[in-house]
């Protein structure tokens, strides 16, 4: 009877650990499943092993009275996530906080030194809020009491932006990393009508891959997960240049010298009008059967 009650809290603590020790970035979502899938499993090793044993009642007694045993840990372990979530985004928030300074002067030296004390922040995190996203609160790791450059909704400019994404882009992190770092910002321009940014945008994207290809396409997208920042793909860098900007957007691209990946080019090719453009298009090497139906 104690054994079974003492099981079902101890096994659901278990797959918490293991959830919570699990690097992925939707592992979270994942928990209430994995708590079902524990309940269900202990319940059938209950039936099974007390028709073996002739002791069906009292294990299925003993499920039962662990039950409150389970949910008193599972208000535990709330209480204890949450705490550590607050913790981490209270830290996080001081040391992006402690960096503004040296955003706002403009110095890059001063800026790249900032960049390195961060420590519980990801630099694409970091550029995420600088572009001024905020969580479904309305809350951002940038303090509204801290030093920025007002710009209608945007807490820092475009050129501001760029300036710490030139910092990024020669800098020893991850490619993968330094890609979400730029989508951050890329995704804001249309919404900031910024286009005449774009080429210079194109042109850190090349410095941080360190030579110019001829596509624009992701290696990998980045796969931390934040619940307000999106880090994009291959096909998503050209939505956001072609949705926002529509045939500019596509001018803009190819004017840089780059052309359309293969997953980005069915995207382009539903949202040009221009024969013109369409010829410019295919003579750089974009295949009209992208139009094609999908199998």
């Amino acid at each position: 009877l104690f054994i079974w009650a003492s099981v079902v809290p101890t096994v659901l603590l278990l797959a918490f650990l293991a959830v919570d020790a699990d690097p992925s970035p939707d592992a979270g979502y994942a928990l209430p499943f994995v708590a079902f899938a524990c309940m269900a499993l202990i319940l059938i090793a209950a039936v099974v092993i007390g028709l073996l044993t002739s002791t069906i009642k009292q294990s299925l007694l003993g499920v039962l009275l662990g039950l409150p045993l389970t949910f008193v840990l599972a208000i535990a372990i709330g209480v204890a996530v949450t705490t550590k979530e607050s913790l981490t985004v209270s830290a996080q928030r001081k040391e992006v906080n402690a960096l503004l300074p040296a955003i706002h002067s403009g110095d890059r030296q001063a800026i790249a030194v900032a960049l390195k004390q961060l420590r519980r922040t990801s630099i694409p995190v970091l550029m995420c809020n600088l572009v001024g996203e905020r969580d479904s609160q309305g809350t951002s790791l940038v303090a509204e009491d801290t030093h920025i450059e007002p710009q209608g909704l945007f807490p820092y400019s475009t050129d501001t932006l760029l300036l710490v994404l030139d910092v990024i882009a020669t800098s020893n992190i991850s490619i993968v990393e330094k890609e979400a770092a730029l989508y951050s910002v890329l995704r804001v321009l249309p919404t900031r009508d910024e286009i005449k940014s774009f080429p210079r945008w194109v042109a850190l994207w090349d410095q941080a891959h360190g030579s110019s290809s001829r596509f624009i396409e992701m290696e990998k997208t980045y796969d931390v997960h934040h619940p307000f920042c999106p880090w994009g793909d291959t096909e998503s860098l050209a939505r956001d240049v072609v949705e926002g900007w529509g045939e500019d957007g596509i001018k803009a691209w190819l004017k840089t010298g780059h052309t359309f990946a293969a997953p980005q080019q069915r995207l382009v090719l539903r949202n040009v009008k221009s024969p013109e453009l369409i010829q410019e298009l295919i003579a750089t090497g974009v295949d009209m059967n992208a139009l094609s139906p999908r199998t």
